[in-house]
This record gives C-alpha cells, sequence and structure tokens, in this order.
C-alpha cells in the first residue's frame, strides 16, 4: 500500500505538472498570436499612412501625407480644409509643400500646436475647438504619425460636436492606430480622465474647458513626477505633495494665435 500510494502521488504530480506546461504553452501561444495581430494591424496602418475617419462626410485622419497622397486625399473625400496638429513650420519642406497643394486644390488650411507627450495647454485646447467650429468640412487632421495628437484631436472632435461618451470617444485613441497609453504618451489618455473626474458642476466640454481646464492645466503643470508617481497612494497613506514651480518642457512652447486667426490670415485660403 505504501508503495501504491507513492506512486499514485508521483503519477498525479506528473500529471499536474505536464497540465500546467501545456496550460503555459498555450497561453504563451494565445498572447503571441495577438500582439502579432496587432503588430500587423499597427504596421499595416503605418504602411497606409495611418488613414481613417473620425465621422464620415466631416472629419478624417491621417499621418503627415507626401504629396501626391495628399492630393488623393483631398479629391477622394472633397476635402475643404486641412488642420495642422504640428503647429506652423514656415521653413520645413513638407509645410511649404502642404500649404502650396492647399493652394493649389482651394482647400483652407489651419495650424494648431498640440504635444504627444505633455497635456495640452489652454489656449491651444480652445484653438482647437474653435477650429472644429469654423473651418469648412469635410475636414482633414493630421499630425506627424497620425497616431497620438491625430486620435486626441479626433476623440475631442468626437465629444465636442457629436455628444460622444469619452470612454468611446477615446476609441480614436487606440493601439489600432499606433498609440499606447505608456510613458511619455499617457498624457493623452489622463486629459479624458480629467474632463471626468474633475468636473463636478457637469459643465459641457467646452465650457470646462474654458472655464474649468485653464487652473486644471497650471495645478497639474507644477506637479513633478515624484508627485504623480506617489498620487495613487495619497488618499491611502495622506501623503503630501512636494511641489516646485518649474513648468514641464512644453510651457516654453510659442503660445498659439488665437482662434479668430481664421479670418485673420493664419488659415491659407486658394488666391
Amino acid at each position: 500500500m505504501p508503495f501504491r500510494s507513492a506512486r499514485s502521488i508521483y503519477r498525479s504530480l506528473f500529471l499536474q505538472a505536464w497540465w500546467l506546461r501545456v496550460t503555459a504553452s498555450l497561453f504563451v501561444a494565445v498572447i503571441g498570436l495577438a500582439l502579432s495581430v496587432a503588430l500587423g494591424a499597427v504596421l499595416w496602418r503605418c504602411a497606409s499612412h495611418n488613414e481613417g475617419v473620425v465621422v464620415s462626410g466631416e472629419v478624417y485622419r491621417a499621418a503627415q501625407l507626401n504629396d501626391n497622397d495628399l492630393r488623393s486625399e483631398i479629391q477622394t473625400y472633397h476635402l475643404k480644409s486641412v488642420l495642422n496638429l504640428r503647429g506652423e513650420n514656415p521653413k520645413a519642406g513638407w509645410y511649404i509643400r502642404e500649404l502650396a497643394i492647399c493652394r493649389e486644390m482651394g482647400v483652407v488650411h489651419a495650424d494648431v500646436r498640440l504635444s504627444a507627450r505633455h497635456l495640452p495647454r489652454a489656449d491651444e485646447l480652445t484653438q482647437l475647438i474653435g477650429y472644429y467650429h469654423s473651418l469648412p468640412q469635410p475636414m482633414l487632421i493630421h499630425c506627424n504619425a497620425g497616431s497620438d495628437r491625430t486620435g486626441f484631436a479626433g476623440a475631442i472632435y468626437l465629444i465636442e460636436c457629436k455628444g460622444v461618451a469619452p470612454v468611446e470617444a477615446t476609441r480614436a485613441l487606440t493601439w489600432e492606430f499606433g498609440h499606447f497609453p505608456i510613458y511619455p504618451y499617457f498624457e493623452m489618455n489622463e486629459f479624458f480622465e480629467l474632463f471626468e473626474n474633475e468636473n463636478p458642476l457637469h459643465l459641457s466640454f467646452r465650457q470646462w474647458a474654458v472655464q474649468a481646464y485653464p487652473e486644471i492645466y497650471a495645478y497639474e503643470e507644477t506637479e513633478t513626477p515624484w508627485d504623480e508617481m506617489l498620487e495613487p497612494f495619497e488618499s491611502l497613506a495622506r501623503i503630501p505633495y512636494w511641489r516646485q514651480d518649474k513648468a514641464r518642457p512644453d510651457a516654453a512652447r510659442p503660445a498659439p494665435k488665437p482662434a479668430a486667426a481664421v479670418r485673420s490670415g493664419q488659415v491659407v485660403t486658394a488666391e
């Protein structure tokens, strides 16, 4: 009996170990397949200039397009305006050519400078919202890769102009377009969390952006990396915040022109 008991125990342990190995192998295979599919989707979008639709007939999205692709997009979607999220770059070749093509094809061109690594400044946010209400449609929005800033701007359009809930709108800001909410690009996602969590008066998005966000932005910009690391534990440990007056590097970015510049020369129209 003791011999049989030991043999039964050994066999049971062997089967358990074998089952664990099989389960682990299947798990790794499934994860590997999922990652391969995700990577393939990202590479395909990058190869196709990360083109997509925010709202059909209204707003389209893309990475920085070459001359031929920009002309093709304008003709295919009958674009009336192009909103460049990289800001004015008057000495850059891509910017000069983009302006020239817009003039040539009678398309309105506008610029707003967003950062993929930091929260948008309050004036940049209100400028973006102003363009959404003043530029003619259909409209193309683009940054460099078409992943972070373009997804962010697309989500804002869905919230501001279509009344889409943030949880749904942020589908424009996902891995499918090459955005991953990891350092240093998680600020894009944090912005929408701020709108949901720092809006006790339930203001509309535009009201929140004008009335509440400037103060929120100023507060967030005084946080040090140490503060951000400890923030999840604040309510439990009551850890005081250590702050500094030094702003993040994006504070040095030049202030954007007001949205009224649509009619005063910033927007390039056909001559």
